[in-house]
């Protein structure tokens, strides 16, 4: 037996109906019975009588609801505390995926990460405090303190079934503090066709299409795409510390 069964339990004693529970909980009804014949026969015992208008309570259930509140409590309780312990970080979008995912240099079990676009975060360190803010602006605030500089290597990025990108677009994010959306505009010339995204996932998506191209992250060849060229520019991002 586990959480989520007394979780099924508890829903079913509340509201005296299989049905109801499997519209809370999102599952069929099925399931539900399911679940519930498989707690009846580890406990040995019958927990719910059926009837036309729903489920009545055995005195066994009413027994059993006192221990599986008590469990659920608890179990919320420790998930409460060690979100808390968990060091919070605000982080970009782009940064989340080299940091976390790509370089897996902070963890998902000891970190508490709120990803957000780079124009978005000055407004949030002000609503609300962070152990780390990574950012690719060096944001000046009285709590924080600039711990780390580091640099995301940065390179123009292709499909690689495109082989020549003369009539393609140029993509760029609509990020307006984002140093890749700043070093594109000072790449491109009149003659290029630039088109602006509103997110790094349909621009991706866009690339990996063959629509178009864009200055990414290098990692991203991992992902299946290439280099237009040679050139790799490396941008600046900024660890900053709150001061505890």
């Amino acid at each position: 037996m586990d959480f989520k069964e007394l979780l099924i339990f508890k829903t079913i004693y509340e509201t005296n109906s299989l049905n109801k529970t499997a519209k809370i909980l999102g599952s069929s009804q099925s399931n539900i019975t399911a679940h519930l014949k498989k707690m009846e026969y580890t406990l040995k015992t019958v927990l719910f009588v059926r009837g036309y208008d729903g489920v009545t309570p055995t005195p066994a259930a009413k027994q059993f609801f006192v221990f599986a509140t008590t469990v659920l409590k608890q179990f919320s309780d420790l998930k409460a505390s060690l979100i808390n312990h968990q060091t919070k970080v605000l982080i970009s979008e782009l940064l989340f995926r080299y940091i976390v995912i790509e370089k897996q240099q902070l963890s998902l079990d000891t970190h508490q990460f709120t990803i957000k676009r780079t124009d978005e975060m000055n407004q949030l360190i002000q609503q609300d405090d962070y152990d780390y803010v990574i950012s690719f602006t060096k944001m000046t605030h009285k709590d924080y303190q600039l711990f780390e500089k580091h640099h995301l290597p940065v390179c123009c990025l292709k499909s690689p079934t495109v082989k020549d990108i003369t009539d393609l677009p140029i993509f760029v994010n609509d990020d307006v503090n984002c140093p890749l959306r700043a070093l594109t505009l000072e790449q491109c010339d009149a003659t290029m066709h630039l088109i602006t995204v509103n997110s790094l996932n349909n621009l991706l998506q866009l690339i990996k299409t063959s629509r178009g191209y864009a200055f990414l992250p290098h990692f991203l060849i991992h992902d299946g795409l290439t280099m237009v060229d040679q050139a790799i520019y490396p941008i600046n991002y900024y660890i900053l510390k709150h001061n505890c």
